[in-house]
C-alpha cells in the first residue's frame, strides 16, 4: 500500500511539474496587455496568468488557448464598445505568413546584402591599391625638393 502512494505521488509532482512547463510555454508566448512591453511571463500579468491556467486545466491545446488569445477572448474596450480578441500583436513571436513573413525574411536578407557589400568593397579596394615597391623604386615620402637632395649627397659621397 505504501509503493501505491509513493508511486501515485511521483506521478502527480511528475504532471504538476510538466503542467507548470506547460503554461510557462504559453506564458512566454504571449504578450501582457495591459503595456505590451513583454510577455505575460516576464510581466506577471497575474488576470492573464490565472486565465491561462483555467484553460490548461479544462484541457486545451497551446494552439487553441493560443487561437483564444487571437481571436476568441472577450475584450471590452474602455468606451465600453466589445471586441473579440487581441489580433496577432497578442502572440510574441509572430506567425510566419503573409506580411509577418517579412519579420523572419528581412534579417537575414539584410545580413547577405551587407556581408556582400563588404566583401566587394574589399575586393575593389584591394584592386585599386597599388603593389609593393621595391627598395630601387622611389618612395614620396612628401619631401619637397627630395630628388634634389638625394643628387647633393650622391655627390658628397
Amino acid at each position: 500500500m505504501k509503493k501505491a502512494a509513493v508511486i501515485f505521488s511521483l506521478f502527480t509532482t511528475a504532471l504538476t511539474a510538466q503542467t507548470d512547463a506547460f503554461i510557462l510555454d504559453i506564458e512566454k508566448s504571449l504578450m501582457a496587455p495591459c503595456c505590451w512591453s513583454g510577455t505575460v511571463y516576464d510581466h506577471g500579468n497575474a488576470e492573464m496568468e490565472e486565465e491561462i491556467k483555467s484553460l490548461v486545466s479544462e484541457g486545451q491545446t497551446k494552439e487553441s488557448i493560443l487561437d483564444y488569445f487571437v481571436n476568441k477572448k472577450r475584450i471590452v474596450l474602455s468606451d465600453g464598445r466589445i471586441r473579440y480578441g487581441y489580433g496577432e500583436k497578442i502572440l510574441a513571436i509572430p506567425t510566419a505568413s503573409g506580411f509577418n513573413l517579412l519579420a523572419w525574411i528581412m534579417p537575414a536578407a539584410l545580413g547577405i546584402a551587407a556581408i556582400s557589400v563588404i566583401g566587394l568593397t574589399m575586393k575593389q579596394r584591394s584592386k585599386s591599391q597599388k603593389p609593393a615597391q621595391s627598395d630601387s623604386d622611389k618612395i614620396d615620402n612628401g619631401i619637397p625638393y627630395e630628388d634634389e637632395i638625394e643628387k647633393e649627397l650622391a655627390e658628397l659621397d
